[in-house]
């Protein structure tokens, strides 16, 4: 396969996953959902910034614009952000806002877990 085709098709799998991995947030956009985690590229909330509306319990990919990416992150009251790792199995919880997620999830989450309703001092969601 040629370079210049294997640069489209790359940019086009891009463009698709990305569209794809808004879908669920859009979705709970339009439902009325007011709840919004915010993932960051940097520390202290900087850099691009990717919104998940809150609706329930979902799991979902992180987009191409930030995969790997992810350093900092919003969360409001009563929701639980798990980011994961799949590569490796890494999974950290989150519970409000961090300025920085700490070295073991800094640049390696790929996927996100978004629960809904969980009580501040729950164990598990």
């Amino acid at each position: 396969m040629n370079t210049k085709l294997m640069k489209i098709m790359v940019s086009f799998v891009a463009v698709v996953l990305t569209f794809m991995s808004s879908i669920p947030s859009a979705i709970a956009a339009e439902a009325g959902s007011t709840l919004e985690v915010q993932l960051y590229e940097h520390s202290d909330f900087q850099g691009k910034s990717l919104p998940f509306y809150v609706g329930g319990v979902r799991s979902e990919p992180i987009s191409p614009q930030l995969i790997n990416q992810v350093s900092s992150l919003s969360v409001p009251s009563g929701v639980a952000v798990t980011l994961i790792d799949q590569e490796t199995g890494r999974r950290a919880t989150y519970r409000g806002s961090y300025s920085y997620v700490g070295d073991f999830m800094n640049d390696r989450a790929d996927s996100v877990e978004i629960v809904q309703d969980c009580s501040p001092d729950a164990e598990v969601c």
